[in-house]
């Protein structure tokens, strides 16, 4: 038996993977990192992608490229584009990055907990 996992899947990438049994393993939510003085940090309700414009003036650590691509996406449709100071494919960076003050963060909430 032969499994394999993805991180992202698009209802036409999907379609293209005929003769293939697709399932839903978990959806992982994607996780603000923000130094813990930042206005928006400490916040109870959780942040809805809508206030993303909320950030247009900070500077950010993006990831991954997919992920990357995902933080560029996000942002283009809340109309603004990211100010990416510093990229890294390493989340325990993103961390130290995002505690020296360089930039705000999305990640993956699987990823945090790897690092966590």
């Amino acid at each position: 038996m032969t499994v394999a996992t993805a991180l992202d899947a698009a209802a036409g990438e999907i379609a293209e993977l005929q003769g293939l049994w697709v399932a839903t393993l978990r959806r992982d939510e994607i996780m603000l990192v923000l130094l813990a003085g930042h206005p928006l940090a400490g916040i109870a309700a959780p942040i809805d992608l809508g206030d993303l414009a909320d950030l247009a003036d900070e500077n950010w650590v993006a990831g991954c490229p997919r992920c990357r691509g995902h933080l560029l996406d996000l942002c283009d449709r809340r109309g603004f584009a990211p100010r990416i100071t510093y990229e890294t494919e390493n989340v325990a960076a993103v961390f130290g990055l995002v505690e020296a003050g360089i930039g705000v963060a999305l990640l993956s909430a699987l990823a945090i907990s790897s690092v966590v």
